[in-house]
Order: C-alpha cells, then structure tokens, then sequence
C-alpha cells in the first residue's frame, strides 16, 4: 500500500477506519471502475493505489460511505466525513439520499429516554397542586385557597415568560425568546424569498433585527419576520425546544414517512408552511410550530439537521469533480498500461 505522495513526496496520513487501507484521511473510491485513490494531505493531488490493493478496501468504503451520518450527493460525485475525521468521496452513480431512521434515531431516542421522568413530573404537577391546595384551605381558609391559587398563577406567568430560547442573529447580537413566544413562533412561505419560507417571532421591536418587518398581532403582541439565514437559526433552535422528549421508533419512522411524502428535506420547510394538512383538523387554522403534527415536527427537525449537514459540504463538491475528472484520465492510461 501507498506510504508517501507520488507528486510531492509527503508522507500520507493514516485512518483507523478502513482497515485493509489505513493510509489517507480522504480516499476517493469508484466501485463500479474499481478505482482507489489517496489523497495527498499535502498538495491535494489524488494517489492511484495499485490494483492488486484496491478491491477489499473499495468494498470497505463502500459500506463506510452508506452508513456515514454527514453525507451528499449529486449526480456524479459524493462525500461522506466519518466522525473520526476520514472523508470518502464516492464516484459513479449516486447513492440514493436515503432519510433513514437511524441517521437520526439515536439523537431522538436519546431524547426520549428522559421522557418518562418528566412525564411522570408533568402527571403529578396538577394533582399535587389541588392536594395542596385542599390542604391549604382546610387549614387556612379561603383566604389561604387564594393566596395559593395567586402564587401558582404567578409562578405559571414567570414560567412562561423564562427566556427558553437565544437565537444568533447574522447582523450580530442575538433574539431571546420566552416559552409561550416559542409556542406562538410561526412557520410561513415566503414567495419573494429565495429559500421561500419565513418565521414570525415574538419579539419587541427594538430587540428585532434592523431590516425585519414588525408587526403586531390580533391581540397586541408585538413580533419579527425572520428571513434567509436567521428564519432557518430560529427554526433549528425552536424545533427542539419544541420537541423536548424526542421519538420512538414508531414516531421517528412516521416523521421519515412525512418527509418522503413531501419529496424529501429540502422540499418539507417549503411544503408544511403551506399545508394545513400536517396539523390536526381541528387547529388548521393557525401556521405555527406548536400545532404541527408531533411527527411532522421531528421531521422538520430532522431536515434541518440534513440542511446544515449538506451546507457544510456543498462547497467541496465542485472542486472534488473538477479533481475527479483530471484524475481519471490518468487512471484509465495506469490500469490500461
């Protein structure tokens, strides 16, 4: 197996992840050519590894590639980044992008392992409060009743006003929203947007970043119109607040369903800001987070997590085509010759 660049010399770095092929921390795979290529660390060129040493690791990076988490697709060309750090790229025909359960499953059912304890606090908090509201009058009268009842509003009142929520703001600073503004936040379609969606937040017009549109609602809340970049911080942050107990299998499984019903990730922001189908039928009416669907609310939390991934790699892939195709003309004379 390769040890050092063939262009620059550099000794190229190893992997722990594919074990019949541990040099590299980006190797370029073509299954159906059966290809291989280490890419220099170094300077970046593409090391075609012999053939005799190829087929065992491309089969290895073939399944690495189908089970990584970050992964994108297009038509030619593909990458994957394990979480050790190594990156695969694969060439040919394109894996489909799968949503599959277990890309999230975890995440969610992580999440949901805290859901007994804090829906045993939440079945107990009502009963508890009438006990010891009895308790109270019995003891103290109706004026004490009522000194209860005030204190359990109050505290109820602070509570939903707790700031929950700090969104970063790409014009610098950040939007903290309370509980019951998280609840109230709306999912919208924006039509003279580019991305095409939009979220309204509440927020006091001072705290609104400098080019939003501020309005007030029916009942005199003030609130923000977040577009591009900080529209999609707020959602990504609001969803899982919004979600705190996670998924099953089953509702994890039902939130993929919900995705492949609207064509995919990137099309469900744009598709459930318009569709009244994806809340109940009786609170069809209102467009905002809270009243989504609880599966149709993980799988748009589940697209944001796709939507970020692949924002992240999208950039590379232009130059991994561009170096692809250089380097397959000089791999088609090697294995020839």
């Amino acid at each position: 197996m390769l040890a050092d660049c063939f262009f620059c010399n550099a000794p190229l770095d190893r992997n722990t992840d594919i074990e019949c092929c541990p040099i590299g921390r980006r190797l370029a795979f073509d299954s159906r050519q059966g290809r291989l290529w280490v890419v220099c660390g170094a300077c970046g060129r593409w090391n075609l590894a012999p053939a005799g040493e190829r087929w065992e690791a491309i089969e290895h990076c073939e399944r690495r590639f189908r089970s990584s988490r970050v992964r994108l697709c297009t038509d030619q060309i593909g990458l994957a980044r394990l979480p050790s750090g190594l990156d695969l790229v694969r060439i040919g025909r394109p894996v489909l992008p799968e949503f599959a359960a277990w890309r999230y499953g975890d995440q969610l059912l992580r999440r949901r392992a805290w859901s007994g304890p804090r829906k045993a606090v939440g079945a107990l908090a009502l009963p508890g409060a009438l006990a010891a509201g009895t308790v109270i009058a019995a003891s103290f009268g109706t004026g004490g009743a009522l000194a209860w009842a005030c204190t359990a509003a109050l505290l109820m009142h602070r509570h939903r006003r707790r700031p929950a929520v700090s969104i970063p703001l790409e014009q610098g600073g950040t939007l903290t929203l309370a509980r019951e503004q998280v609840h109230a936040a709306e999912l919208i379609r924006a039509e003279d947007e580019s991305e095409q969606w939009a979220m309204w937040v509440g927020c006091e017009p001072d705290q609104a970043p400098p080019d939003a549109r501020v309005e007030f609602t029916a009942a005199g809340e003030p609130r923000a119109l977040l577009i591009g970049g900080d529209g999609r911080t707020a959602a990504a942050l609001i969803l899982p607040s919004l979600n705190p107990l996670g998924g099953d299998a089953r509702m994890v499984q039902a939130a993929v369903g919900w995705l492949q019903a609207v064509g995919g990730p990137y099309q469900a922001l744009r598709t459930f800001a318009r569709s009244r189908l994806v809340r109940a039928p009786l609170d069809n009416t209102g467009r905002t987070l809270a009243s989504l669907h609880p599966e149709a609310r993980l799988a748009l939390e589940m697209a944001l997590h796709e939507d970020e991934e692949q924002r992240a790699l999208r950039g590379e892939l232009t130059i991994l085509r561009w170096a692809w195709r250089q380097e397959e003309m000089v791999a088609a004379i090697a294995d020839n010759i």
